[in-house]
């Protein structure tokens, strides 16, 4: 077993030595910078399969989509390291990005792949120079551009090259912050007229890709993302010039943990699905992304991290505090109604409760109007209430807080029922005037004693205002006996609330004739 092993080992490491002296020496395929196989840089982005076009916020959007740097709010430091192909070749990436002028991200990255398993000991070596920024107050849109260095080098001083790159990109951010949820769309086109001047004098063209893709974000935490992509690389049949990438990512204790699933289909060998897990602090963030291979390739493991410092940048105007917020007590909830802000930008508010004046506030709902009920609360505590508004920029600014209001539910207002005389003989016959306001139905009591020892008769609220009654408590009222009987109304509020007695009244249950 352990000779098979080395004999497949050896096989894998002769075969990556064919395809290193093929890429190395000039051909009729491009030596340099092919498009197929395991490329990206970001371990999060190949944690969703590679479909980071329409999502990229961090500095691996240098490769996916420079428009998606316009979208970091702080600066950034990141790198990334990777095995793939059994260890035949390394990937190294690493970014430097920071705030420039008014609303833009300049950031400066260098990405590495090393063959040095290989005899020619090849090195690809991309360097980067990337400019992105919103064209929108509301920083919605955002646009960005790549200038690349790319330099070849190996061990034959003959075999080598370089040149200079071009891309760009774009990303539209539509968010609906009344339902918390956003629809993103970027589209980029990655080494368009590129070419390497190779130093036996061969000019190479590098294979060009384009790349569309969508997002869309169901709440603040999870984002599901599609790209497609075509690439020309002549070095791959031109059936398997497009590529399929699908990923979810869900971030979880707050913003903490990251996990996330993909797929890539790749050029030559048949779909594969990745997997990736994040940790993520204030100020710094790790991230480890694996991915399949078929056959003898070997995995695919990619590990980044990123530190993020300075001032969080905030695009656009903060909405103003809202006005007029005016607290209405109910039943077990209040209203709220307050004047909609001026702001053109304005999507949604933010609802704040506390049960101290001044004290702590939790947000407890997010609305697209200028009014909103708070269900659920206690009768007769006393709650206090203020809201504030949330731009739809990109990030969302929320405003200063309004003027707290305080409000103290309360039990619904009904009247005691009036009581009327006995009406005939018989067993006892009870009827009261019906109660004004909101009555689910009346609950009628009974005792021997006045003012003391009083029963309910009824297990549900009585519907009707005349009851006759034959029994107490499973035994036949009493011919002659004296009955104290008072009536309360019942609200219709969740749980259900007494009103105060009616006066008690006098009744002998008379025998039938």
């Amino acid at each position: 077993m352990q000779g098979s092993a080395r004999l497949t080992h050896r096989a894998i490491r002769v075969a990556t030595g064919v395809l290193i002296a093929l890429l190395a020496f000039p051909v009729s395929t491009p030596a340099f910078f092919e498009k197929g196989g395991v490329t990206g840089v970001g371990a999060r982005s190949l944690g969703m399969g590679g479909a980071f076009v329409a999502v990229g916020d961090d500095t691996s959007a240098v490769w996916w989509n420079p428009a998606g740097l316009g979208q970091l709010t702080r600066a950034e430091l990141s790198g990334m390291y990777a095995a793939v192909f059994n260890g035949e070749i390394f990937y190294l990436f690493t970014s430097a990005a920071f705030p420039v002028f008014q609303e833009g991200i300049m950031a400066v990255s260098w990405e590495r792949k090393d063959f040095t398993k290989s005899d020619s000991k090849l090195n690809e070596d991309v360097y980067y120079a990337t400019f992105a920024s919103s064209l929108t107050e509301d920083r919605t849109f955002f646009a960005g551009v790549n200038v690349k260095f790319f330099n070849a080098s190996t061990t034959y001083s003959q075999v080598g090259g370089n040149g200079l790159g071009l891309d760009w990109g774009v990303l539209y951010r539509l968010p609906l912050p009344k339902y918390g949820k956003e629809v993103r769309f970027g589209a980029s086109a990655q080494d368009l007229s590129t070419e390497i001047h190779e130093k036996n004098g061969v000019l190479q063209t590098i294979p060009s890709a384009l790349r569309f893709g969508a997002a869309y974000q169901f709440e603040r935490w999870i984002t599901l993302a599609l790209d497609g992509e075509n690439f020309k690389d002549p070095s791959v049949a031109s059936s398997g010039s497009s590529r399929l990438r699908a990923g979810v990512e869900g971030w979880f204790f707050e913003g903490a943990l990251g996990v996330r699933l993909g797929f890539v289909g790749f050029a030559t060998v048949p779909g594969r699905y990745s997997a990736g897990v994040s940790y993520r602090a204030t100020d710094w963030e790790v991230d480890y992304a694996y991915l399949g291979h078929a056959g003898n390739l070997g995995d695919s493991h990619r590990a980044s991290f990123a530190l993020r410092f300075g001032r969080v940048l905030a695009g656009g105007t903060r909405p103003s505090s809202p006005l007029g917020l005016k607290v209405t007590p109910k039943d077990g909830e209040v209203e709220l109604v307050w004047t909609p802000n001026p702001e053109p930008n304005v999507g949604a508010y933010n609802i704040y409760i506390s049960t101290a004046p001044g004290g702590e506030y939790r947000k407890i709902n997010t609305v697209g109007m200028s009014s909103a009920r708070v269900i659920g609360l206690e009768n007769g505590r006393t709650y206090y209430f203020v809201i504030s508004a949330i731009s739809n920029t990109q990030p969302p600014l929320e405003s200063e807080r309004s003027a707290e209001n305080p409000a103290t539910p309360i039990a619904p207002q009904i009247g005691a029922p009036e009581m009327m005389q006995q009406a005939q003989e018989g067993e006892i016959t009870v009827s009261w005037r019906a109660s004004q306001g909101e009555i689910a139905g009346y609950n009628l009591y009974l005792s021997t004693m006045s003012g003391a020892g009083h029963v309910r008769y009824n297990a549900q609220p009585l519907s009707s205002t005349t009851v006759r009654i034959v029994q107490m408590q499973g035994q036949a009222v009493v011919a002659g006996e004296r009955y104290y009987i008072y009536v309360r109304s019942v609200s219709r509020s969740v749980p259900p609330v007494e009103g105060p007695p009616s006066p008690e009244m006098t009744f002998i249950a008379v025998p039938r004739q």
